[in-house]
């Protein structure tokens, strides 16, 4: 049984009917306390704790806690109490649980770490309400390749599928419901699915009245109404929905059979009995079509930078970590953050800040604000970092990007130490704190700055830096957490010339990227990539930096390494990307620049065996001989030939 800990199920609920309960008053603290009812299903772990000790099962929680929100404390009780209930109650309450133990007692809570939510009711209306899980991390290539191979589906993004009892009976993938899943389809983990048997598809927005029975959380769940589930949609999916398996046998009869639907478009080809799918789509915008946009608004900007400074980039945001950018004064470097920024088509305003780093920055106060405990009230930072991440957490689906100008004019390690230990987390880890809960009910603006604020996957951070003598140099746990991206000067001429070359990509993009767009860009299988001669490479690799300057590298640059490679982007069918030579080889060679060469740094004594003279002659030079079938590594080779120069000139290199 999860004690004091989030439970890994959404429920939804409505505030407790029953008026002897007192469905709404106030605590012993003065806060605002609520009883909800859940609709949906409720976790296995809640049913046997009210199982084993007599419980009714009813959640309670604080209104401060809901997004939307916002309490008036000097109010009379009574009044406090009506404006809550016109507040929420022909509403839908979105939460996650936990079971809180006081003594020999326990309590059924809405948890405090996913911030719950309130939605309109549906006009349908319905006290029963079945999830959905949104399972949009699969392309719908990929989705229905799993579905017709019985491979299996992991959930764990969505729900903890130990606390589900009952087996799904659908699930939607790129507007598609799938369905209906038997019991013999079944739970393999706590977090991944696998079915068999014949699997059909319908249109969602195609059935009729969906919208008047059916909410829709971020892009994790739906909530469907129990009775229109069953006599609407899976009727439906029963009755016309198109067969996977069926069209896959008329396939291998055929050949090859196009079909075409609301959002996709793609041809079926069965060889060898393989599922081979030729996929193209006209509404949702791929990847590559992105990235000739975002070169074609950066030649719009008057502005001239490698395609494959672009690619790189854009794969370092990909990665989620840190991405810093590295070049001489003029080099474009924030420019090259606002194109990006423009070519997502996010909102400058709402969804971008610019923060110009002060080099008396010593502390995250700085940039995210402190407690006034004499007045009572938190105080956020005229950076208006917090008020953005508490955007982002009320819009997942919006991009988001943040960008440290000029990062290394104050000491990163200690303004952005929260943020630096965080970002690599996930779910409810990935937050930061703003001051001690025990103060909360303090402060007089609780209900706008909460104790915690999450950071959502869907905002980035950037820094740009310039290295000269006003500016401090990175430790290694910066370093750990960055691609570290080096910016120069390409040809004036090229600059001149590209001028008159500006022209429009036949597939231009009108509108915002959206996360769940994103996403779709992202590989995020969490299997190693990296094969075990690129390993060895980096064993060896280890046991010379240990060696020479007693450093390594850790599990956290290889695990960041691996998502790299593995967010390549690959085009096989379009010669210009082809031409470029963004490949697995490339990148292997980009990566050893940007998180591998900025750590080898120091004397000429210390150096000389692992970097030696300009001739290559030292260990690392003769490593890259060795391994010179995964790449040629000219850009590391030339790295590695200016920290020789510098150690020969200067007697130490940075």
């Amino acid at each position: 049984m999860l004690l004091d800990k989030e439970i890994g199920v959404y429920i939804a609920g409505i505030l407790y009917p029953d008026v002897d309960l007192q469905a709404i008053q106030i605590s012993n603290f003065g806060d605002i306390l609520f009883k909800v009812k859940p609709i949906s299903w409720v976790p296995k772990s809640i049913k046997d704790c009210a199982s084993m000790h007599n419980l009714k099962i009813v959640f309670s929680g604080y209104a401060k806690n809901i997004a939307g929100w916002k309490e008036e404390v000097y109010y009379p009780e009574k009044e406090r109490i009506e404006k809550f209930r016109e507040f929420i109650e022909n509403k839908i309450i979105i939460f996650k649980p936990f079971i809180e133990r006081r003594g020999e007692k326990y309590y059924f809570n809405l948890s405090k770490e996913t911030t719950p939510v309130l939605v309109d009711k549906p006009k349908g209306g319905g006290y029963s309400y079945i999830p959905i899980p949104i399972l949009d991390e699969f392309s719908s290539i990929e989705f229905e390749k799993r579905l017709l191979n019985n491979q299996a589906i992991s959930l764990k993004n969505v729900i903890d599928l130990e606390e589900v009892e009952d087996i799904f009976n659908v699930l939607y993938n790129n507007g598609y419901l799938y369905g209906e899943f038997q019991e013999n389809d079944k739970k393999i983990s706590s977090c991944i699915f696998k079915c068999s048997g014949d699997i059909k598809k319908i249109i969602l927005s195609k059935v009729e009245d969906i919208n008047n029975y059916s909410i829709v959380i971020g892009k994790r769940l739906i909530f469907i109404e129990e009775s229109f589930l069953d006599n609407a949609i899976i009727d439906k999916l029963l009755g016309n929905g198109l067969s996977l398996i069926n069209a896959t046998s008329m396939e291998k009869a055929n050949g090859a059979k196009e079909e075409h639907s609301a959002t996709n478009s793609y041809t079926r080809v069965i060889v060898n009995n393989t599922l081979n799918i030729e996929y193209s789509d006209n509404n949702v915008i791929d990847e590559l079509q992105f990235i000739e946009w975002f070169k074609y608004v950066s030649e719009k900007e008057r502005m001239l930078y490698d395609l494959k400074t672009l690619i790189n980039f854009h794969v370092s945001v990909k990665t989620g970590s840190l991405v810093i950018l590295n070049g001489i004064s003029g080099t474009g470097k924030s420019r090259l953050v606002n194109i990006y920024k423009s070519a997502l088509g996010i909102d400058e305003d709402k969804q971008f800040k610019i923060v110009s780093v002060k080099p008396n920055w010593n502390d995250d106060s700085d940039i995210i604000g402190f407690l006034d405990i004499a007045n009572n009230i938190y105080r956020p930072s005229e950076t208006g970092i917090v008020d953005l991440l508490k955007d982002a957490q009320k819009n997942p689906n919006k991009i988001y990007i943040i960008c440290f100008d000029e990062m290394n004019l104050a000491r990163v390690e200690y303004y952005f130490s929260q943020f630096l230990s965080r970002l690599e987390m996930s779910g409810a880890e990935r937050s930061i704190i703003l001051y001690n809960e025990e103060k909360e009910k303090t402060l007089y603006n609780r209900s706008d700055y909460p104790p915690r604020i999450d950071i959502g996957k869907n905002v980035f951070f950037i820094g740009t830096i310039n290295i000269d003598e006003t500016t401090q140099s990175f430790s290694d746990k910066v370093l750990d957490r960055a691609n570290l991206i080096n910016t120069g000067v390409l040809s004036f001429k090229d600059w001149k010339h590209n001028f008159s070359n500006e022209k429009m990509p036949d597939r231009p993009i009108n509108k915002e990227i959206t996360m769940d767009t994103f996403e779709s860009w992202v590989n995020s299988d969490n299997r190693p990539i990296l094969s075990d001669r690129e390993l060895d490479f980096f064993d060896k690799l280890n046991y010379l930096l240990d060696k020479n300057i007693n450093k390594c590298i850790g599990y956290r640059v290889i695990t960041q390494i691996d998502k790299y490679i593995k967010n390549i982007p690959i085009f096989p069918n379009d010669e210009k990307f082809k031409s470029i030579g963004f490949n697995r080889s490339y990148a292997f060679d980009l990566q050893i620049v940007q998180r591998v060469l900025p750590k080898i740094r120091g004397p000429l004594e210390e150096l000389k065996d692992i970097i030696g003279h300009s001739k290559e002659n030292g260990e690392l030079f003769k490593l890259l001989n060795e391994f010179e079938d995964l790449s040629g590594f000219e850009l590391t080779r030339k790295i590695l030939h200016n920290k020789a120069k510098e150690l020969d000139i200067h007697g130490y290199t940075s």
